[in-house]
């Protein structure tokens, strides 16, 4: 790890991942059958540039907001709005696109980015209005926006929480399917080695060879980097294109409660190596794997 686990710089987590599609009525009802609790569906708003006011956009989302991190599950709801590149992305493949990460100090850690050499596009002071049991609340976050170079494979954010309770309310975390936490995601390209590195440097995280591929630790959760022929030993499939963001891991309370609620809906699964790992068609394109540690 390049930045010290004291220093406001640092970059702490794996806060969330985003699956993308461009049919909400299919993707959301995928994951309730997985046995998520998601929250309301919300049409996204954005600033076409740096102290504009916002405007809505033509995405959508609902999440699936667990004890540490979260799950969002993204869709374009308004193609004649501002859909931020997505359906670009999703020209490639339907799935995860969406990678962030969670810091103390957005400045901080922006500047410790440039340090290390890796660009940086620059840092957005967001907010949105979210329901609570006590009305509406003011979420406000700030956003590194890498560099495009820096993290080509995927949409890839670092994120400061200024008010965590407004979005991880009680009423959400608690899942049919006993999910925790955001564990890992796995990212997939031609070359594991360079790739981890550009991330590495990135992240403020030294890579480490981690079985068939690397692996960065950022604290809470993990980003695990692989090559195309891993794929179907990790998780029963193989890689439609290269690059592409596979899966992400969920821990849970039981596998056997997980493998209910799967059978019950009919979505199909592997057990590979005590995990569970849904089939992409189930869930966006999305490798789900659920594990208990």
């Amino acid at each position: 790890m390049t930045d010290s686990d004291t220093a406001s710089g640092a970059i702490r987590t794996l806060d969330h991942v985003g699956v993308v599609s461009a049919d909400a009525e299919k993707l959301w009802p995928a994951y309730e059958r997985m046995g998520f609790l998601l929250t309301p569906p919300t049409q996204q708003t954005g600033s076409p540039a740096p102290g504009e006011p916002p405007e809505l956009l033509g995405t959508g989302n609902r999440c699936a907001m667990f004890m540490d991190g979260y799950l969002e599950l993204l869709a374009i709801v308004d193609p004649a709005r501002p859909t931020r590149g997505f359906p670009e992305r999703l020209a490639r493949y339907a799935g995860l696109h969406i990678l962030a990460f969670g810091c103390d100090d957005a400045d901080a850690a922006g500047a410790a980015m440039a340090a290390r050499g890796a660009g940086v596009a620059g840092i957005a002071h967001l907010e949105r209005t979210v329901d609570t049991p006590h009305g509406p609340e003011l979420a406000r976050f700030s956003v590194i926006r890498p560099a495009p170079a820096e993290a080509p494979e995927c949409h890839l954010n670092v994120l400061q929480h200024h008010t965590p309770a407004a979005l991880w309310q009680p009423r959400y975390l608690i899942h049919p399917n006993g999910a925790q936490a955001l564990a890992a995601a796995t990212l997939c390209v031609a070359d594991p080695e360079r790739a981890a590195a550009r991330y590495g440097r990135l992240l403020g995280h030294d890579p480490q060879r981690q079985g068939p591929g690397w692996r960065l630790r950022p604290g809470r959760g993990v980003l695990d980097v692989v090559g195309p022929e891993t794929m179907f030993f990790l998780f029963g499939t193989e890689a439609p294109v290269l690059p592409f963001v596979a899966a992400f891991a969920v821990r849970v309370d039981s596998l056997a409660t997980v493998e209910a609620i799967l059978l019950a809906n009919g979505v199909p699964f592997a057990v590979l190596d005590g995990r569970i790992c849904t089939d992409p068609a189930a869930g966006g394109g999305a490798v789900c794997v659920f594990q208990e540690d």
